[in-house]
């Protein structure tokens, strides 16, 4: 077991020691610390102050990675999107409009789907009706002459 140590255990002497001579010494060892440092004031000293940061070398960097990632974000994605769309537009333009009807007849499309996203003038759908529906007594007129 382990003694408990107590007041008594513990002796009365300094346990740190001052070197001889110390206090009659220590006024001269001061004033010669300050004769010293105050002859070396006399001499003028040049100093260069250098600043922590170089701001301008980092402002330059900030931005040139700044229009870095711009430039490669527009070169990855946002120019390869129009030209895409471009092509795209072209290649419709360049579909018939009998090639479209011809299209849409053999897909299950209803009217709603093709005409979801277009604006039409009441006059405009008078027209598209009439056409039609001329169109269509035109086809049965043609069938009953057969028949």
């Amino acid at each position: 077991m382990k003694k408990r140590i107590t007041l008594t255990d513990i002796s009365k002497e300094a346990p740190f020691k001052v070197p001889e001579g110390y206090f009659e010494n220590l006024n001269e060892n001061i004033l010669k610390r300050i004769e010293i440092t105050i002859d070396k004031k006399d001499e003028p000293k040049i100093i260069q102050l250098k600043p922590k940061y170089n701001l301008k070398k980092w402002t330059i960097a900030a931005a040139a990675s700044i229009g870095l990632t711009f430039g490669l974000y527009y070169q990855t994605i946002i120019k390869p999107i129009n030209q895409s769309n471009a092509e795209n537009e072209l290649a419709i333009s360049q579909i018939s409009d009998q090639q479209l009807i011809q299209y849409a007849n053999n897909q299950d499309i209803e009217l709603s789907d093709l005409t979801e996203n277009v604006n039409f003038e009441s006059s405009d759908l008078e027209d598209i009706y009439f056409e039609n529906v001329d169109a269509t007594q035109n086809q049965i007129d043609e069938l009953v002459e057969e028949i």
